[in-house]
């Protein structure tokens, strides 16, 4: 399937980090890099990436949202113009658009799996 990852901070701001144009060795990502396999691991950044991960100083509750779908579904498109890690203003709109793209192709391909993992952490 394919994945983006986005974070929530403590204010509601929602930025999309993976993927984004800066993956990659001097930002030149892979030619397909959301798609994923059962059971693999995914550094966000990966080594050799030219960007580091900072956690803002709004303290709060902080929520990172994993996304899997089906490479029918076409993330890529729903979530290209987000790839510059700034924020998304109707993040609720683009997740609905996900979930529209992934159960109309779960209606075309029965049995197709798909998942969203979220995980909450607090800065203090």
């Amino acid at each position: 399937g394919d994945l983006a990852v986005f974070s929530r901070n403590a204010s509601g701001k929602v930025v999309q980090l993976f993927p984004n144009r800066f993956s990659g060795p001097s930002g030149q990502p892979a030619a397909s890099p959301m798609a994923v396999r059962a059971g693999q691991t995914v550094a966000i950044p990966a080594p050799g990436d030219s960007f580091d991960l900072q956690v803002s100083p709004s303290t709060g509750r902080h929520v990172i949202i994993a996304v899997v779908v089906p490479e029918g579904v076409r993330l890529t498109d729903l979530t290209r113009g987000f790839d510059g890690m700034a924020p998304i203003d109707n993040f609720r709109g683009v997740m609905q658009g996900i979930a529209d793209a992934a159960r109309r192709e779960q209606k075309m391909s029965p049995g197709v799996r798909r998942a969203v993992c979220t995980r909450q952490f607090l800065v203090e």
